[in-house]
């Protein structure tokens, strides 16, 4: 923040804080927005900023770093590790031989309860991700060390945890099983090994994959398309050997055909009693109810671009207010509304 009388928001700190903050810009850190205090700063302040950021520091509007973000962060489907973590956070249990690192192009896992055996996660890596519509399945490779454990979950956005692979649920792997490759798939694996398909793969003890082979598994991702999730890779010592290590690579999120996002050309409102001959047109939000007067909502989409097979469509509403515990229905009507 640019303020005089405010410590560390003179232009020599702000320009400081800038040219030292991460350069990922596929973690949040990697991007920062700079607050200016209008009545004690001006432009020639913003400028004497500018010109002192060294020169990997891009300079952007609100709306490029929205966009930027959305693309580099949220919308990012997939990650080979060849660069680095790439907005993957790593944190570990805090025992002396837990780490969460990069390692020679993957994710590393490693820790150990030196005999005392606990629940808690020595070491966890994390990314925030939006998932498309058409979002399938999470597939990536993994192998272990000294009988390291995994454990897959996704935090959704009202901070419920999904376990997609349990610690010793992991799917048994199978070399015949066919590599799913669906229209608009990002996934990518190493080649030479077996195929797992969590959502119809047979389960079994996890010792199938806990060796040093690479193993691809593939987990249904279905029951949370388009949402904002955070996956979680989970590793814990397993019991056995000094070293427990987990190796995660080739993540990414597979899809199904190509999703469109269709906004809506026009909507409305009607009540009826004495509203019936309101329009609501111009109102900013839509309102239902069957309360004192019934309301209903419209919104007309053009689908004259659309072609091929639809596979499925999804109505997304964001409510504002929500009195009792109606239950909201959806229909097709007449486009002469």
């Amino acid at each position: 923040m640019l303020w005089t009388g405010l410590s560390g928001a003179d232009e020599a700190s702000v320009t400081a804080a800038l040219n030292s903050a991460a350069r990922d810009p596929y973690s949040s850190a990697g991007y920062s927005l700079v607050m200016v205090h209008v009545w004690s700063k001006d432009l020639t302040s913003v400028q004497t900023v500018i010109n002192g950021l060294a020169p990997p520091v891009r300079v952007v509007t609100p709306g490029e770093l929205v966009a930027l973000m959305t693309t580099n962060i949220a919308g990012k489907h997939t990650f080979d590790f060849e660069a680095g973590l790439l907005g993957w956070a790593g944190t570990t249990s805090g025992k002396p031989s837990d780490r969460a690192d990069w390692l020679d192009g993957a994710l590393r896992l490693a820790g150990s309860d030196a005999g005392i055996a606990d629940t808690v996660p020595n070491a966890t890596f994390s990314r925030p991700v939006s998932l498309p519509l058409n979002a399938t399945q999470l597939r990536f490779d993994t192998r272990a060390e000294g009988d390291g454990l995994l454990r897959v979950r996704l935090r959704r956005a009202n901070g419920v945890f999904v376990t997609l692979a349990d610690w010793n649920s992991l799917p048994a792997p199978n070399p015949l099983t066919p590599s799913l490759s669906p229209s608009g798939g990002e996934g990518v694996r190493r080649t030479g090994e077996g195929v797992v398909q969590g959502f119809n793969a047979r389960m079994d003890s996890g010792n199938s994959l806990r060796d040093q082979s690479w193993h691809t598994l593939a987990l249904d991702l279905m029951p949370y398309a388009g949402e904002d999730v955070t996956f979680h890779f989970e590793q814990n010592d397993g019991g056995s050997g000094v070293n427990h290590a987990r190796y995660i690579d080739n993540i990414g999120v597979d899809k199904l055909g190509v999703a469109d996002v269709i906004e809506p050309e026009a909507d409305s409102y009607a009540r009826d009693g004495a509203f019936a001959s309101a329009n609501f047109g111009s109102a900013s939000v839509l309102s239902t109810s069957q309360d004192t007067d019934t309301q209903e909502s419209y919104l007309r989409f053009v689908l004259t671009n659309v072609s091929g097979r639809v596979l499925e469509a999804r109505l997304r509403l964001t409510p504002v207010a929500v009195t009792g515990g109606a239950t909201n229905a959806i229909a097709v009507v007449p486009d002469n509304y």
